[in-house]
């Protein structure tokens, strides 16, 4: 494969492995089943999340590419920003993106409610 069909066959297969995890993500994650509107969010989420994992991975990929090769890496640098895309990459290509930014956000709301709490035991004594 020449150089310049790479990036045309990376977006095709991205686009649908991450169609598949979309569209199949109901019963991959058992989610259950209340309502169309609810069922076709679920399938666009997990859609979205996947391409977003293929879309980080896409610049690990190129930045990493010359170190598959038979002469190996010799002068790259693998940083935090880079571990931390390889995560993020890694839960989106795999389709547990959404739940993942989920429970990030619920553990958010529930540190701040339970701070909450404690302030308002604290200034009411």
């Amino acid at each position: 494969m020449t150089r310049c069909y790479a990036p045309v066959a990376y977006w095709i297969i991205a686009v649908c492995v991450s169609g598949w995890i979309g569209w199949y993500a109901l019963p991959i994650f058992s989610v259950e089943k209340t309502n169309t509107p609810m069922l076709w969010q679920q399938r666009l989420t997990n859609f979205v999340g996947a391409l977003v994992g293929w879309l980080v991975l896409w610049p690990l990929g190129v930045r990493y590419w010359g170190c598959l090769s038979v002469a190996g890496c010799t002068d790259v640098s693998v940083g935090w920003w880079d571990v931390f895309g390889g995560f993020i990459a890694f839960i989106g290509v795999t389709g547990y993106l959404p739940y993942t930014v989920i429970g990030l956000i619920r553990t958010v709301f529930e540190a701040g409610r339970r701070l909450a709490e404690i302030a308002a035991g604290f200034f009411k004594a």
